[in-house]
């Protein structure tokens, strides 16, 4: 439950209005309010602290200058979700990222099929147009919200049973690929090429990633190799990138791979 405040009769408005904000950050980051979740309306927050609506309102903007808030007009004021931080250097593996900074995902399997390789995803996978390839896609949630859209494409003839293994895998904690891959007898599988753009709001992206509104994503495409350099796996992830903080640690290995196509395993 929010914290009770009781307010002093001399402070002054300036006082106030900081007062409210350090009691709303408090309820924040105490858990009473969670990531994405709608504050109460100005009129009921105004009635609880007894200010007008001018000197909420500084309060709140404060709070969203310190990124913790977001006001979305027409609808009102949540909590903006804590950002995922997202290495560019040795791969974008996110349930092993998430895993390595304390934050423990849930992994949503919503298809698993086989379908012809299209044209671009032929070419990355060095194969022939048509040839059959495994189809996964889950969605990756944080703190009770869609944070990932996943697209895995797997050849099945580098990695015999990985239909069984994916079909397999429990929501939480979700099993990273490397591992999947691994118990099908694939050794030291690499993410070699990574791409990543940003794409622009999208109305059925945006339903997808539980935006509340269609905002920009950050679209990264992956290829994985075997320890023979034959390519096993076509990654590709969208991420709200509200939610998004790409980092870059130079001096890290790099190569430069193939060329990837962009929404190639959709």
């Amino acid at each position: 439950m929010p914290r009770r405040t009781e307010w002093g009769v001399a402070m002054g408005r300036a006082s106030i209005w900081n007062s409210i904000a350090e009691t709303l950050r408090a309820d924040i980051l105490d858990g009473c309010y969670r990531p994405g979740e709608k504050l109460p309306t100005e009129t009921e927050l105004a009635r609880r602290f007894g200010v007008n609506r001018h000197t909420l309102r500084r309060a709140v903007a404060a709070l969203a200058a310190e990124g913790l808030l977001r006001s979305q007009r027409g609808s009102g004021v949540y909590v903006r979700p804590r950002p995922v931080t997202l290495p560019i250097c040795g791969g974008l593996d996110l349930p092993v990222q998430l895993a390595d900074s304390a934050r423990l995902p849930l992994r949503r399997s919503l298809r698993l099929l086989r379908r012809p390789a299209a044209e671009a995803e032929a070419e990355a996978f060095d194969c022939r147009t048509g040839l059959e390839l495994l189809f996964w896609e889950t969605l990756l949630e944080l703190d009770g919200h869609p944070v990932c859209l996943c697209h895995d494409l797997l050849r099945e003839d580098r990695v015999p049973g990985i239909a069984q293994q994916l079909a397999a895998t429990v929501p939480s904690p979700p099993v990273p690929m490397r591992e999947l891959l691994g118990a099908c007898g694939l050794s030291h599988p690499e993410m070699r090429s990574v791409r990543v753009c940003v794409d622009p709001p999208d109305a059925a992206m945006a339903e997808r990633l539980g935006q509340a509104e269609p905002g920009p994503v950050l679209h990264s495409v992956a290829l994985v190799e075997d320890g023979a350099g034959i390519a096993v796996n076509l990654r590709e992830y969208w991420v709200d990138a509200e939610r998004a903080c790409l980092s870059f640690s130079p001096g890290r290995r790099r190569g430069t791979g193939p060329r990837l196509p962009v929404g190639c395993c959709s």
